[in-house]
């Protein structure tokens, strides 16, 4: 419980809360002669106790096209498998993906969504979010705070590309 609260604490400083624009690090490894595009701001969530939570890390490919959301849960059971992910925007309107990762117990789920998804997910504010692991039937719906409900907004239609040198 302690190493979760320490975890989730820490995440909490990583999540970006104004209007500022999504930073996406571009990263060439000259050494491999890889390119990654790295997500720096991820959104937490956690219920009140801080006992179950999860965090969200949107992912790209070639600079800013989306590459799907993948989540790392922390009390929503041992192990996870066919995980759902709700999100309910402020209209009532919903997207609902199911995770294509296998049967695995590190906590690891990660979610693709089609272009309509997208396109909902950067023109409206998110009421709430659940993530709930088909394996365990446990799940947690959070629910934004008003400094969050605009996170994939700026997301998938504000971001810029920064350069960053990761070959050291």
């Amino acid at each position: 419980m302690k190493k979760l609260f320490i975890c989730i604490s820490m995440m909490v400083s990583l999540v970006a809360t104004s209007q500022t624009p999504y930073i996406i690090s571009h990263c060439i490894d000259r050494m491999t002669d890889k390119e990654y595009f790295l997500c720096l701001e991820k959104l937490v969530c956690a219920n009140k106790e801080k006992t179950k939570g999860f965090l969200m890390t949107p992912m790209f490919k070639s600079g800013i096209t989306p590459d799907g959301i993948r989540i790392k849960s922390v009390g929503l059971g041992s192990c996870n498998e066919d995980d759902e992910l709700i999100i309910l925007f402020d209209d009532n309107t919903k997207v609902v993906a199911k995770s294509f990762y296998g049967f695995n117990c590190d906590g690891n789920s990660a979610f693709d969504f089609t272009e309509e998804d997208y396109k909902m997910m950067s023109t409206k504010n998110i009421n709430s979010i659940r993530l709930t692991n088909k394996r365990s039937h446990m799940y947690l719906t959070y629910t934004l705070r008003p400094t969050e409900i605009n996170f994939l907004i700026r997301v998938y239609s504000h971001n810029k590309i920064e350069e960053i040198n990761c070959s050291n």
